[in-house]
């Protein structure tokens, strides 16, 4: 079910994807029926595959503490490495580099800590570490692939016109959660899940209508997370957009600390640390691309006055 929750509220994009202008493409550079059906075969993968890693990570969560599963999901960024290296030819600085160890640190110690965990006797190590392991592999290939298909047939094809537009990051979260959605319902009712539907909504505390309230508002997030996800790897670079998410981890832990004032669960030296790291690690970052757009204002100033001579 948390499956199919991440995935099911795509539908809400539509009207922004017709919203947004769509540059005119160039004709001159596009074989429509060739770019379709790779389109088609691409969203189709991308789909199966975030359906893949959704599940993944709901048993992972499901059956381990979530300290536990926060570690393991933390090596999603270096197969995002080793991934990026290799399909998308990306160029690493030692400014990105410090970066990723930073928030690799800063995400080991600055997770939130939830109620509600298993006991020592409840945990499955072995195979819960292999099930969250998988889902990290499959997460940091979907986000290359997604940096992959940025370039190579939605902005290199020129489809969009000479230059990246929000409309590309509706597309292609429209298309692969339409796709991930089906497969996660097909796996829904082929493992009789829904059965136990019934069930938890009555077992929720607040009652069926707070239960499903609070579905909607689950699915509704998971849509403006990817949203973002997927902006950041277009915009930037899918190494980027998995920094970004992992920030997110000790900056969470804060936030839960100040709003629910959990007596077990304070902010601790550590998670100070985790927190400044993550700060310091966007940083980092930032100072690399601030120093490779100044480097492109350079060649462009450059250019520019040897047009004029």
């Amino acid at each position: 079910m948390q499956a199919l929750i991440q995935n099911a509220a795509f539908p809400i994009l539509i009207p922004l994807f017709f919203i947004f202008p769509s540059p005119k493409p160039n004709p001159e550079t596009i074989n429509t029926r060739f770019l379709s059906i790779r389109l088609i075969l691409l969203y189709f993968s991308l789909g199966v595959l975030v359906a893949a890693h959704s599940k993944l990570y709901a048993l992972g969560k499901l059956y381990s503490s979530y300290g536990f599963f926060m570690l393991i999901s933390g090596s999603q960024l270096i197969f995002t490495l080793i991934f990026t290296a290799i399909i998308n030819r990306f160029k690493f600085t030692r400014w990105i580099i410090i970066s990723i160890v930073l928030i690799l640190v800063s995400y080991a110690f600055g997770g939130p800590v939830f109620s509600g965990e298993p006991d020592e006797n409840e945990h499955f190590y072995g195979i819960q570490a292999w099930l969250t392991f998988a889902a990290s592999v499959a997460f940091a290939l979907s986000l290359c692939l997604v940096q992959l298909s940025f370039e190579k047939l939605l902005v290199k094809t020129k489809r969009y016109g000479n230059k990246k537009v929000f409309r590309m990051v509706l597309e292609m979260q429209i298309c692969v959660s339409s796709v991930a959605s089906v497969v996660c319902l097909v796996g829904l009712f082929a493992s009789g899940e829904y059965k136990e539907l019934k069930g938890d909504s009555e077992r929720f505390k607040k009652g069926e209508t707070y239960y499903v309230l609070s579905l909607v508002g689950l699915a509704l997030s998971w849509q403006v997370w990817a949203v973002g996800l997927i902006g950041l790897v277009l915009y930037v670079s899918s190494v980027f957009s998995n920094i970004v998410h992992m920030c997110a981890s000790p900056l969470m832990a804060f936030i839960v600390v100040l709003a629910f004032d959990f007596i077990d669960d304070d902010f601790s030296w550590p998670r100070i640390g985790a927190l400044i790291g993550s700060v310091l690690a966007l940083g980092s970052y930032f100072y690399t691309l601030h120093k490779r757009n100044k480097k492109k204002m350079v060649e462009f100033n450059q250019s520019e006055n040897n047009v004029e001579v």
